[in-house]
């Protein structure tokens, strides 16, 4: 049998109306008085957990994106390192294959965590389009890396390095937009700071794409290796690539500052 709430009509489990049974009879308590304290922790409980069911796990979902942003600026350190030092170069292919299997599975987390979750303050495909978008940034450094490693690069070059530091800035300031974001500072000046100086430090990299294409060509010859040329404007634009990747985070955020100011 079980008892009836005769303010909210709400049906106690058999199990509990008996465990208040035997309390009243062990302590000799009022039998009544037990079963609507029971009723309303039951009704408590049950409360809690369907809202839980419908809050945001904004908590778990931003930090996850946040891991991800820094495993992102490991990377780039990594990367950063490796074209410094050369003899560092095998190394950090190996490490930045175990921090693009990190970030992957970030992203296959995240994903799963979006699912479970019937409501978020952002919507679940802009924080999708930020997770896969990262994790393509992500795969384009990995990439240039293995890239330099396959083709044996001469060593010691000015403008890898240069791009290696533009890679740098731009995801410190991904990361710091990834905080703010967490945080809820979509309308905030130092949001829309970040965004504007990620913008800028890919335009830089525009300028030096085009500079270090003129003095490819400008240095061209009828006895230059053709091969080696290729190979050269395949890296470059691999690492123009890399920050063009990053402009897209960068969008993404200028997108949701108009959609959730």
């Amino acid at each position: 049998m079980k008892a009836q709430s005769q303010t909210f009509n709400v049906a106690l489990p058999e199990d509990l109306v008996k465990k208040a049974d035997k309390v009243a009879k062990k302590e000799y308590r009022n039998r009544s008085e037990l079963i609507r304290e029971a009723l309303r922790n039951y009704l408590q409980e049950s409360v809690s957990k369907t809202i839980g069911m419908f809050l945001p796990r904004r908590t778990e979902i931003f930090s996850a994106l946040i891991d991800q942003s820094l495993i992102l600026k490991e990377a780039a350190k990594v990367f950063k390192e490796a074209v410094s030092d050369w003899k560092k170069l095998d190394a950090s292919c190996f490490r930045l294959k175990q921090l693009e299997h990190e970030a992957d599975n970030i992203v296959h987390t995240l994903t799963n965590e979006i699912e479970k979750t019937f409501m978020l303050s952002l919507d679940k495909e802009d924080i999708k389009d930020l997770a896969e978008s990262v994790d393509d940034v992500m795969d384009e450094i990995e990439q240039v890396a293995n890239r330099l490693k396959i083709y044996k690069v001469p060593k010691g070059n000015i403008q890898i390095k240069e791009f290696a530091n533009l890679i740098v800035k731009m995801i410190d300031q991904l990361n710091e937009g990834m905080r703010l974001l967490k945080r809820n500072k979509l309308s905030s000046r130092e949001f829309a700071t970040c965004c504007l100086a990620i913008h800028e430090i890919e335009s830089a990299g525009d300028d030096l794409h085009r500079q270090v294409l003129s003095e490819m060509i400008g240095k061209r010859s009828l006895n230059k290796d053709i091969l080696s040329m290729i190979i050269w404007k395949e890296i470059f634009q691999s690492l123009e690539d890399t920050l063009d990747k990053c402009e897209d985070i960068a969008i993404i955020f200028d997108r949701l500052k108009l959609k959730y100011r």
